[in-house]
């Protein structure tokens, strides 16, 4: 059974949302002080909201054609998409300097695009459990 666009507008905020509070809530507790939770606020809405522009709106959009790939893959692109909002202040960055200046990269240099993943893929599995769910709900009351 197909999803509507607002079934799957809601079920994309849903899964948004708890990814926010379950972000926000590890942010504060490993942040010093309480200057983490207006950091969070500021920073970690900031790059919620424009992950969900660039991950969220294309699946609402693509609607029942994302069951055709597989979840795995979907979530791995999910994660991966995150990471990428995550490095986009440092691409953008990139871009601005001067042709002469050369970055030293390291692997503890991707931590916070680590995290992005680690958020970002079961965010995107949440979203594809609530679709899945919602479609359910309408077979069963067929």
């Amino acid at each position: 059974m197909r999803s509507s666009l607002l079934d799957r507008f809601v079920c994309s905020i849903q899964a948004i949302v708890i990814g926010w509070l379950i972000s926000g809530i590890v942010f504060f507790v490993t942040s010093k002080g309480p200057s983490g939770i207006s950091a969070w606020c500021i920073w970690g809405t900031a790059f919620f909201v424009i992950g969900w522009v660039f991950v969220g709106l294309p699946l609402i959009v693509l609607g029942d054609r994302v069951h055709r790939v597989p979840s795995t893959m979907l979530i791995a692109a999910g994660g991966l998409s995150g990471a990428l909002v995550m490095a986009l202040p440092g691409i953008v960055f990139g871009f601005f300097t001067r042709s002469g200046v050369h970055w030293k990269y390291e692997l503890s240099d991707l931590k916070w695009e680590g995290i992005a993943f680690i958020i970002a893929a079961p965010t995107t599995a949440l979203y594809l459990l609530l679709v899945d769910r919602v479609e359910a709900g309408d077979r069963s009351r067929r």
